[in-house]
């Protein structure tokens, strides 16, 4: 189940915009965590196999002290708030996009499209 802005997460995708998203954190017993992310993607994650779509961002506030990719399913997101604040993706997009393509199209990654 898709979010219900949804269309303005991939509106950030596009425009490179930071979001703050809040959601409960199944590894600390549901916890609400609220970090600011970049938005990457909304697909099928290859480390889950429950076939289950998940909104990925990369968290670069993490609290394990390294900054990482963040994927979660729908039910567990609380908030997603899109900020004014921009993101490169250079920043971290380390992996070849033509080998492991993006689900959501995207024309405004250069050359991380």
């Amino acid at each position: 189940m898709k979010l219900a802005n949804h269309e303005d997460i991939v509106q950030a995708i596009h425009d490179c915009r930071e979001v703050v998203v809040e959601w409960r954190s199944q590894d600390d017993g549901g916890t609400i965590q609220r970090r600011r992310c970049a938005p990457m993607d909304y697909a099928l994650s290859r480390r889950f196999h429950d076939q289950a779509p998940r909104y990925h961002f990369f968290d670069f506030e993490s609290d394990s002290g390294w900054n990482h990719p963040l994927s979660l399913l729908s039910s567990q997101i609380e908030r997603v708030e899109v900020l004014e604040s921009t993101f490169d993706p250079a920043m971290f997009v380390t992996w070849d996009t033509r080998r492991s393509p993006w689900v959501l199209p995207r024309s405004t990654w250069g050359d991380h499209n």
